[in-house]
């Protein structure tokens, strides 16, 4: 491990105390900026991101009746495979001019319940951004102290 699991091994004395708080998906951030201005970074960042498979859905997507467009772009969605998908879903579609057509309004997820696969494909799809991704820091090793601390 680069960080030294061990006494003899690590790069910075106490820092396997740091490796031993490691679990699941993690990542580091390294810096030599004060405490507070990290602590104060961290707080203010967010990212919106796609929900994935098997989210809890944050808000209530309706696609109105007409032709489909992506959200972001209003760009229409043309016919190629993606009028066999929203068929797949459930969606009541038709193709006019090689444009997918909904023939009325459609749900594809509800707040507050778990999106399936082709639920978040579609969310994705069509340019829906309905995750916020924060950072959360739960230790940092403080090199003038040798020692890992929780955040």
């Amino acid at each position: 491990m680069a960080l030294g699991n061990d006494n003899p091994n690590e790069i910075e004395e106490n820092l396997r105390e740091l490796f031993r708080e490691i679990r699941g998906e993690c990542g580091f951030f390294l810096t030599s900026k004060p405490l507070e201005e990290v602590r104060e970074y961290v707080e203010n960042f967010a990212v919106k991101d796609y929900a994935r498979f098997r989210s809890i859905a944050t808000e209530t997507i309706t696609i109105p009746a007409g032709i489909v467009s992506h959200h972001h772009h209003g760009r229409p969605v043309k016919k190629s495979a993606n009028h066999l998908f929203f068929k797949k879903m459930g969606a009541p579609t038709a193709v006019e001019n090689d444009t997918v057509c909904l023939l009325k309004d459609y749900t594809i997820c509800k707040v507050g319940e778990p999106l399936n696969e082709h639920q978040a494909h579609l969310l994705k799809y069509l340019g829906y951004k309905t995750v916020t991704c924060k950072l959360l820091i739960t230790h940092y090793y403080d090199k003038t102290k040798k020692a890992t601390l929780r955040f």
